[in-house]
């Protein structure tokens, strides 16, 4: 009784709470424009549920990851410390607002906890301090613009907060459940919306990319998500035909990015795949299958497609071009090749903590961005919180090996499509475009939580029997 009366009376402060914060937004945009007072409100709706139902926040951040607008605030000019302009989309000011919700509602009922302790939070905690320190130096040598470099840093930090998000609001397996056909009825979405650019001609792009699409994004998204859903196909018979033609269908819109790093890092996502689900038939026929592809890619692959592939080797003889033993490369590529050497300039000059981020400016590869703009410090523990995250795919794949189809395949999904974005890393941002990084951390939370995450049989057992269970 105790306890009802208690629970009551917190729910009674959060209602006042609530009604007190909504008039008083609601006083402060009395006299504002119509569309600020529009995004108020949707602030507000969102903060609400995100106070009352953390699940359906979650479900709100993970069709926003895609399906969201975005923002360009912005552009540093400075010759070679240029930059691109920053990008902010809706679901950047989603979780900002869920964010403050989460925290506001950690206060109001004390037994909730605000970072939920895991594995991947130390590594978590030294790269995000990596960053930090680098950043500032960078602004104390005037290598780093302020306001660009810390946002930036709150972009990356963004990520993390979603992670701890999820894990500390997902408490059953259902729940995981949910999330993760949830996060696949939106590939759907977007996997449509890219075919149905292809009859333009132009590399496709996701939705509410601004007026220049990243093509490479798409890619990358997509090599996460189609590694996720053929993980499920190869184990979880009972949506094997299903999810592998949603596999074939989304690997429409792939070939159709023209990415070629993404290409190159789709092979390490089957091999992997193969080996973690111990599908060893499977792997040979995929070698079967790859040398026939090499041999006649004519006869297999679209026209648009051999020809990206060969003009990274096939572009005219000019003056002053890059050539490795008698190759030329295409003008993408010669670019990447002298940023790269550039940046192993740039590090010898500042080896231990690097420029800071946004130190240096642009540069089209995770690896070398890292290096770069946090030195030798910020790269090892780069290395040591990948090194977690294949950990706790690791412990999921262990633990549901055998014992549930579904887990065991987003598990191994997951191993094989974090192996593909550490190669597509090669040439891409990889770890910090919100497109990709956000399904991403959703994803390596379910993992995380999974282990420990109360069964649905559980669920119905009488509070004392859960307690025995556990």
């Amino acid at each position: 009784m105790d306890r009802v009366v208690a629970a009551r009376s917190q729910q009674a402060l959060s209602l006042v709470l609530l009604a007190g914060f909504c008039l008083g937004a609601a006083y402060l945009v009395s006299g504002a424009e119509v569309g600020v007072t529009a995004l108020v409100m949707v602030g507000l709706t969102v903060g609400v549920v995100a106070f009352l139902r953390a699940e359906a926040a979650i479900y709100l951040i993970i069709v926003a990851m895609l399906l969201s607008p975005e923002i360009g605030i912005g552009e540093l000019s400075g010759g070679e410390r240029s930059a691109k302009g920053i990008t902010l989309r809706f679901d950047d000011y989603l979780l900002v607002i869920i964010g403050l919700a989460w925290f506001f509602k950690s206060a109001v009922y004390k037994e909730l906890n605000f970072l939920v302790n895991t594995p991947i939070n130390k590594a978590m905690y030294l790269y995000s301090a990596a960053c930090i320190l680098s950043t500032l130096l960078g602004i104390q040598a005037g290598n780093v613009n302020p306001i660009i470099g810390s946002l930036f840093v709150l972009k990356y930090l963004e990520y993390f907060f979603l992670f701890w998000m999820v894990v500390n609001s997902t408490h059953s397996q259902a729940q995981i459940r949910r999330y993760f056909f949830v996060l696949v009825g939106v590939a759907c979405v977007v996997s449509l919306v890219a075919i149905l650019q292809i009859p333009s001609g132009a590399r496709v792009t996701a939705p509410f990319q601004g007026e220049h699409g990243e093509p490479n994004t798409l890619a990358s998204y997509l090599l996460l998500i189609m590694a996720l859903v053929l993980g499920v196909a190869l184990t979880a018979k009972k949506y094997g035909w299903a999810l592998m033609g949603l596999f074939f269908f989304m690997l429409i819109p792939f070939i159709y990015t023209l990415s070629r790093t993404s290409y190159a890092a789709f092979v390490p996502v089957l091999y992997v795949l193969c080996y973690v689900t111990r599908k060893y038939f499977l792997m040979a026929a995929l070698t079967i299958i790859a040398l026939i592809v090499l041999a006649a890619p004519e006869a297999v692959l679209p026209a648009v497609v051999i020809s990206r592939i060969k003009s990274t080797f096939g572009e005219p003889k000019v003056s002053g071009q890059i050539m490795v033993q008698g190759r030329r490369f295409d003008p993408s590529t010669e670019a990447r090749l002298t940023s790269f050497g550039d940046a192993l300039d740039a590090f010898q000059q500042k080896p231990l903590f690097g420029w800071g981020v946004t130190g240096r400016g642009f540069i089209d590869s995770q690896y070398f961005r890292v290096l770069i703009e946090t030195g030798a410090l910020g790269t090892v523990l780069f290395v040591y919180l990948m090194g977690h995250v294949f950990f706790i795919a690791r412990k999921a794949i262990v633990t549901f090996r055998g014992r549930d189809p579904l887990f065991y395949g987003l598990s191994c999904g997951f191993a094989a499509g974090a192996a593909g974005l550490l190669v597509a890393c090669l040439g891409t941002n990889v770890f910090i475009i919100v497109r990709i990084m956000e399904p991403f951390w959703l994803v390596c939370a379910m993992l995380c939580v999974l282990p420990t995450a109360v069964k649905p049989e559980e669920s119905a057992l009488p509070a004392a029997r859960q307690v025995r269970a556990a």
